[in-house]
């Protein structure tokens, strides 16, 4: 391929769509998802998932390639990022907001299906005598009290997302009840009335009217004691009062069954599951991750046949399940988890993997892996910016249009590695823009572990990878994830050996390039450990003969 090729030029302008990819986004047609490991087979199952990656690696692409081949599903696409500063149980109820839209609109079309199968039916009065004729308007009624009640749900939520985090309030009971005209208005407006319509409910329907009347009446006894400290009943004979107090995370808990309830009923009906994809979860802070988690979980555990599921898209090690000393949920027995990142340490198959994302752009262009090799001054150029990436595929996208650029400018026709070099500064620049810290690490604790890798493996070793004591990561676990999340460090295995100490294991890190460029060239006499290298003993002996560091 020529570097002028005009199929390179539509594939460059093609990078800048993927980069900016929202959840939110329907997939182009023509766009096909490179997926060796069977990822969406995996978020494909009504399972609970925690899907984890870094920035770039592909969390949101996946979500959608699964969402637009998944037609079986009610699919809700989220993005964490704009309710990050809300309390966790406002998100929770936004949440459900979401979840009864979805619903309704399931019920909705499939209730317009049954009305043409009646309309059929109904054009001669014999068929209207007909069993499958009264099954039909049965289950109608039936979508049409599922309709009822979610409405009443939703209405009783915006309610309770009103309320302070904890209300108090005066609860009387008595044998003459007579709200004024003010009051039994304020009522009307914030819940539904009670549901009935003389249909023959079951079970089912019967403890969701039970749960929602319970709820219906707190809101009804708040609402009756905020207006009786202005106001006096016209008629009311107490027989005795008490102060109540109740908090959101109590009345949304009250509400899980419910919701569960009525997601099963509308999977039994429909033939329908509800899918939730939180994409970038880790927007949200740590502290608020075990209500949402927890509150989610338990709505999937009490919902039948796979009626609901939830997906988590997070940074690496950027999820809190439990809170301390309450281990509750586990990784390993109540989610299955889809990690994206790679090692860098089969860095050929990690090339080819890249390679095929970029051809698979715009698939009508039908570029093939061999055409972008062909644009390369050799094999090495093309290693060295699957390195500078760190095996990211976003960053890989972005530093090859960057380096195509760099081609045209230098008046050459093709990418070696000082092309590949001038653009690792820009690259470093986004990763110091985009760096999102743990709540127990400060921006001065990563600058210093950033200027002391600097000094002690790249001034010192005057090399690029360093072997990490496993013994170690515990203490400072929380500081590595957030140089790996950052995209300055860069797995390259975990579990090596060192031939320098004996009987410990450690894993091996390859430290960003934009440390040891200068100018459009590496440092002058650099140690660069081809890390991915073997012998003749197949051992990576440039991996086990790396330095030893750890933060002291």
């Amino acid at each position: 391929m020529d570097i002028n090729s005009e199929k390179l030029v539509v594939l460059l302008e093609e990078i800048e769509t993927y980069r900016r990819r929202k959840i939110k986004d329907d997939l182009q047609d023509n766009l096909i998802y490179i997926d060796p490991f069977s990822n969406k087979r995996k978020v494909k199952i009504p399972n609970n998932n925690i899907i984890i990656g870094r920035r770039g690696s592909g969390k949101t692409t996946l979500m959608l390639s699964v969402s637009k081949e998944k037609d079986d599903s009610s699919i809700i696409k989220y993005d964490c990022q704009h309710v990050r500063d809300y309390p966790a149980n406002n998100i929770i109820i936004k949440l459900i907001f979401e979840i009864i839209s979805v619903t309704v609109n399931g019920i909705n079309e499939y209730k317009c299906q049954l009305e043409e199968k009646i309309a059929r039916l109904g054009k001669s009065i014999l068929k209207r005598k007909n069993s499958n004729y009264t099954k039909l308007q049965t289950e109608k009624s039936e979508l049409e009290q599922l309709l009822e009640y979610l409405q009443t749900l939703n209405n009783i939520l915006g309610n309770i997302y009103e309320f302070p985090e904890e209300i108090t309030y005066t609860k009387s009971t008595t044998q003459v009840n007579t709200y004024t005209n003010s009051e039994e208005s304020s009522f009307q407006k914030s819940v539904s009335t009670t549901l009935g319509g003389g249909l023959a409910f079951d079970v089912t329907f019967k403890k969701v009217g039970i749960k929602l009347d319970a709820m219906k009446q707190v809101l009804r006894d708040r609402i009756v004691s905020e207006n009786n400290r202005t106001e006096e009943e016209t008629s009311s004979e107490v027989i005795y009062e008490e102060i109540v107090r109740k908090t959101k995370t109590t009345m949304l808990d009250e509400l899980v069954e419910s919701l569960a309830l009525l997601l099963s009923t509308y999977k039994k009906m429909v033939n329908k599951e509800v899918a939730l994809y939180l994409d970038d979860f880790y927007q949200i802070r740590l502290e608020k991750h075990v209500r949402l988690i927890h509150f989610l979980h338990n709505v999937y555990k009490q919902s039948s046949n796979g009626a609901f599921c939830f997906k988590l898209c997070t940074l690496p090690n950027r999820i809190k399940l439990n809170n301390e000393n309450d281990a509750i949920l586990s990784v390993k027995d109540d989610f299955s988890i889809v990690k994206l990142d790679r090692d860098l340490i089969d860095l050929q198959g990690l090339k080819t993997f890249l390679l095929r994302i970029l051809c698979s752009l715009r698939k009508d262009l039908d570029i093939q892996v061999s055409d972008i090799e062909s644009i390369f001054v050799n094999e090495e150029s093309i290693l060295h910016l699957v390195i500078a990436s760190g095996g990211t595929p976003r960053d890989f996208l972005l530093m090859f249009r960057d380096a195509v650029d760099n081609v045209l400018v230098d008046g050459t026709n093709k990418i070696g590695k000082v092309q590949i070099y001038s653009v690792v500064r820009a690259m470093r620049e986004e990763k110091d823009e985009d760096i999102e810290y743990d709540v127990d690490i400060t921006p001065e604790m990563v600058e210093n572990a950033l200027s002391l890798i600097e000094e002690r493996i790249i001034k010192e070793k005057n090399t690029n990878v360093f072997l990490f004591p496993n013994s170690k990561k515990e203490e400072y676990e929380g500081l590595l994830r957030n140089l790996v999340n950052a995209r300055y460090l860069h797995l390259i295995k975990e579990n090596v050996s060192s031939e320098n100490q004996k009987k410990e294991q450690f894993s091996a890190y390859l430290i960003d390039m934009s440390f040891y460029i200068s100018g459009k060239q590496l440092k002058r006499e650099f140690n660069f450990r081809k890390f991915w290298e073997k012998d003749k003993g197949s051992r990576y002996k440039q991996v086990d003969s790396a330095p030893i560091f750890y933060f002291e």
